[in-house]
């Protein structure tokens, strides 16, 4: 007679638990991804700040060097520049004929504060220039400039606003009635006429406080190289 082999169960208390492997890989996984998302998120951050940081560095860098590129422009620009603004060169020296009308002290003190002084005509070839500079103006009638000619310390002694001697008396004019210029007439003004004036393209002179507009001269400055 065979006994029939019965299976071992064990007891419900002492079942082993049975342990799935693809249920730990996916345990692991999950605790894994959430510390991988903190560090992601933490390294996006840091890469976020740091190219806002280059991003400043770089404005700045560009910043600075377009101030200085303003301020090379600026001062290349006014170098290049031999005559102020408004003012007309020839010869070396700078020109500046006014537009509105002072009497002849006036007219001296506004050239000084422009950083000139009234035009001191030493040649014929300036003398040509202004000439053909009054003539070509677009106002007509008669055009009576200023120059830095007096004889106002000494009648007749005429000097420049430099001190020195008029030396060429060439060109000064004539009235109608002959009479030469210089001629100190009184007619307007009882101290006489001690203030020289440019008309068209001769001289001569006139009372120190009539308003006529005037020629300001001054140093051209060199050309940069």
């Amino acid at each position: 007679m065979k006994l029939q082999e019965t299976p071992h169960k064990p007891a419900e208390g002492n079942r082993p638990v049975e342990v799935f492997p693809h249920e730990c890989r996916s345990a692991e996984v999950t605790g894994g991804s959430s510390g991988s998302s903190a560090q992601t998120r933490e390294g996006g951050e840091m890469y976020l700040y740091r190219v806002k940081m280059i991003s400043l560095a770089v404005l700045c860098i560009l910043l600075g060097t377009y101030v200085m590129f303003l301020k090379y422009h600026n001062l290349h620009t006014r170098d290049c520049k031999v005559c102020p603004v408004d003012w007309e060169i020839n010869g070396g020296k700078c020109y500046f004929f006014s537009t509105d009308e002072k009497n002849w002290d006036e007219s001296r003190d506004d050239c000084v504060r422009r950083g000139g002084h009234l035009a001191i005509i030493g040649t014929e070839e300036e003398q040509i220039f202004i000439t053909i500079r009054m003539n070509g103006c677009k106002d007509v009638g008669e055009k009576k400039y200023w120059i830095g000619l007096t004889d106002e310390a000494a009648e007749g002694v005429w000097r420049w606003v430099d001190n020195t001697p008029l030396r060429d008396l060439k060109f000064w004019g004539t009235k109608q009635t002959g009479r030469e210029e210089p001629d100190n007439w009184t007619g307007d003004n009882p101290l006489g006429e001690n203030c020289a004036c440019m008309n068209t393209f001769i001289w001569f002179d006139d009372s120190c406080t009539k308003a006529y507009k005037r020629i300001c001269e001054t140093r051209a400055l060199e050309k940069p190289k």
